[in-house]
C-alpha cells in the first residue's frame, strides 16, 4: 500500500523538520531529507517508512547504547549529500516502484538501507574497539576511523545492523525467506564500502606531522596520497547503498524463481 503524495510529503517535512530542529539536519539536508522521505513513503508506503525509520533511529540510539561510540566521528549537522548518500538509493528504488513492482521496490529498499545501517553500525560499534583497524585487503594499520579500516567489533555491527533491517523487512513483507538476502545484502554493501574506501577514496598526507587524513579541508597543503580526489565519504556510501540495493533485488527475484 502506497501513500499518496501529499502524505508522503506531509509526514517526510514533519520528521525532517524535527531533524533540523533538533540540530541533526542543515536545511537543505532538511529539504532533501523530505524528498527522499517523500519518495520512500510514496513508493513503499508505510513498510518502507518503518524501514527508514528504523535506520535513523538505531543510528541515533547508538551512542547511548554503546558510550565510547562516535568517538572518530563528527557530531555536526548532516548535509544534504550524506542525506543522499544514505538514502538515495532506497528512494530510487521506490521511485521505480511502478515498472518493477511494490514488492520488488521494497526488496530494493530493503537492501539499500539494510547496507547503509550494516555500514552506520560498524562504524559506530566499531570505534569501541580497542584494538587499531586494519585495512580490509591490505591488513595494514590505520589511524582509528579512516576509511577501508575495520575491526571485528565493528565486522559484528555490520552484521547485526543489516540483520535488524533484513527482520524487519520480513517481518513487514510477510517473507521470512527474505531475512537472509537482504541481510547478506547489507553486510556486502558494508565490505563494498571498505574496499571501495581502501582502493578509492582520495587520501592526503598532512604536511605538519605525516597523518593521513581523507579532507584536504583539515590541511590544506596537504597532499594527495592515495585514491582518487573526486571519490570521498559521500561517494563511498553511495557504492555501499546502491551494492546493497541491487544484491538484494538480484536475490529477491532468484528467491521468487525458485519459489515457483
Amino acid at each position: 500500500m502506497s501513500l499518496g503524495w501529499r502524505t508522503a510529503v506531509a509526514v517526510s517535512a514533519a520528521i525532517a523538520g524535527g531533524g533540523y530542529r533538533a540540530g541533526a539536519l542543515t536545511g537543505r539536508a532538511a529539504l532533501t531529507a523530505t524528498t527522499v522521505g517523500t519518495a520512500i513513503l510514496r513508493g513503499g508506503g508505510p513498510r518502507g517508512g518503518a524501514l527508514l525509520a528504523a535506520f535513523f533511529v538505531s543510528g541515533s540510539a547508538l551512542p547511548r547504547l554503546f558510550p565510547g561510540a562516535r568517538r572518530f566521528t563528527s557530531d555536526a549537522a548532516r548535509d544534504e549529500r550524506q542525506v543522499l548518500a544514505n538514502g538515495g538509493a532506497a528512494a530510487l528504488a521506490a521511485l521505480a516502484a511502478p515498472i518493477i513492482g511494490p514488492e520488488r521496490a521494497l526488496a530494493g529498499i530493503a537492501g539499500a538501507l539494510a547496507a547503509a545501517t550494516a555500514d552506520t553500525w560498524a562504524t559506530e560499534i566499531g570505534s569501541t574497539a580497542q584494538a587499531p583497524p586494519r585495512l580490509i585487503l591490505s591488513g595494514k594499520i590505520v589511524a582509528p576511523g579512516l576509511s577501508g579500516g575495520v575491526t571485528t567489533r565493528g565486522n559484528a555491527g555490520a552484521v547485526a545492523g543489516a540483520v535488524v533491517i533484513a527482520s524487519l523487512a520480513g517481518t513487514l513483507m510477510r517473507e521470512w525467506r527474505l531475512v537472509a538476502p537482504v541481510a547478506f545484502a547489507g553486510v556486502g554493501g558494508a565490505l563494498v564500502d571498505s574496499v571501495v574506501g581502501e582502493l578509492a577514496q582520495a587520501k592526503y598526507r598532512r604536511p605538519a606531522d605525516g597523518a593521513l587524513v581523507e579532507g584536504r579541508s583539515d590541511s590544506l597543503d596537504a597532499q594527495l596520497v592515495s585514491g582518487r580526489a573526486f571519490v570521498d565519504n559521500d561517494a563511498v556510501n553511495i557504492a555501499c547503498t546502491l551494492s546493497g540495493c541491487a544484491t538484494s533485488l538480484l536475490l529477491y527475484e532468484l528467491l521468487r524463481g525458485v519459489s515457483r
